[in-house]
This record gives structure tokens, sequence and C-alpha cells, in this order.
């Protein structure tokens, strides 16, 4: 399971070096506070060791990628029988357009399927797909 930038664990030697005292009582850090010297660059190697997923994307010290739920998602998904599965299909697909060389040659089969009266599903569709 990654770790979450947030939920650093301190070092069990370290945690007592943390208390502090409040009028409701006594406590510790567990987990790295960000005011902490040390904060910054613990979070910085934790960020070069890891990847981190965010908004549908992992993250890590060499690359951002689409995150692999969402390219199984879309290689999985059935072919569009109407209109209406054709736009949801074309619209999980929009997105990664920035990522897809040609992005828009490589979909206009299935495009022209979205004009009115016009889905009538092809060979030339099934190779867009």
């Amino acid at each position: 399971m990654e770790q979450q930038y947030r939920q650093i664990r301190m070092k069990e030697d370290d945690i007592e070096k943390t208390d502090f005292r409040t009028h409701e009582g006594h406590y510790e850090f567990l987990v790295m506070p960000f005011g902490l010297t040390n904060a910054p660059s613990t979070f910085q190697v934790l960020m070069n060791e890891s990847s981190l997923e965010y908004l549908g994307h992992v993250i890590s010290g060499k690359e951002v990628a689409a995150c692999p739920s969402n390219i199984a998602a879309m290689t999985s998904s059935p072919i569009p029988t109407d209109v209406k599965g054709l736009r949801g299909f074309l619209g999980l697909t929009w997105y990664y357009r920035r990522f897809v060389q040609g992005y828009g040659k490589l979909a206009r089969p299935l495009t022209e399927l979205l004009k009115k009266d016009k889905f009538c599903w092809t060979e030339e569709a099934t190779s867009a797909f």
C-alpha cells in the first residue's frame, strides 16, 4: 500500500520529541507534522521514492502517467451500440487526447458517427475504437 504524503510515520525514537501540551492534555505526533524542520526534505524523498495518485494520474519522481485503472476502463469498454454509449466512450477518452499524438485523426471515424442519423457501426469505427 502506498504511503500518502500526509501520513509519513514518525520514527519511534522521534515521537517523544514532538510532544506538546494543551489545556486538554498532553499529545505526541505519530505522523510527521509539516511544521518540523525536516518535513520538506522528508516529503521530497518520499516523492522521489514512491508514486502518488492524483486526479487520475500516477505521479512519481520519474514521470506523470495515466492511472492504470482509467486505462483499463477504456480498453475494456464494450463496443457502443448507440450514440449515447459512443458519447460516453469518447468522453472517457477525450481527456487523454493531450497524451495521444493525432487523437483527433484516430477518433474521427467515431466522431463522424455522432452526426444526426449517422450511427452505423463500420469496420473503420471498430479499428478506431
